[in-house]
């Protein structure tokens, strides 16, 4: 026979297995940063992924490979360039590293769809940010369907 007491403690226990089944069988799995649809724009910083559902797409900005751009308070004979690095994952298949360069590089198909790298910021201020740190870089992205 189980006392009062006893019932209180089974059923508690009981309560927190289930509670630890739900938790690990049913968590939502991974984490972004961002869930925009096609032909949304949104933005990550270093380290940060977006997924784009619809296509089962995940994008991981690693890091600003180069970032020579003139800084916005200087005159400058070349304007520059940024690059940057990504990891891109589609469902079913292995993932790839791509670079996107503002200027000249800014899109790149991927299985008929368009990755674009619409902007890069922070700027390159003389002579405060002339070296920005990893950690600062954002970037805003567009994912669009390749036109037919």
């Amino acid at each position: 026979m189980l006392t009062k007491f006893s019932a209180r403690i089974l059923i508690l226990v009981i309560a927190v297995v289930v509670l630890l089944i739900f938790i690990f069988f049913f968590r939502g799995g991974e984490v972004f940063e961002a869930s925009p649809s096609l032909d949304e724009e949104f933005r990550l910083k270093v380290g940060e992924r977006a997924l784009i559902r619809e296509i089962g797409l995940v994008l991981t900005f690693n890091r600003v490979v180069e970032d020579s751009r003139c800084p916005i308070n200087v005159y400058c004979f070349w304007p520059g360039r940024v690059t940057i690095e990504m990891l891109v994952a589609r469902r079913g298949q292995d993932a790839e590293m791509i670079n996107l360069t503002i200027p000249g590089s800014e899109k790149r198909e991927l299985d008929g769809y368009i990755i674009m790298l619409l902007g890069v910021e922070p700027q390159r201020e003389y002579p405060d940010k002339v070296e920005i740190p990893q950690s600062s870089y954002e970037i805003t992205l567009k994912v669009s369907q390749r036109s037919r």
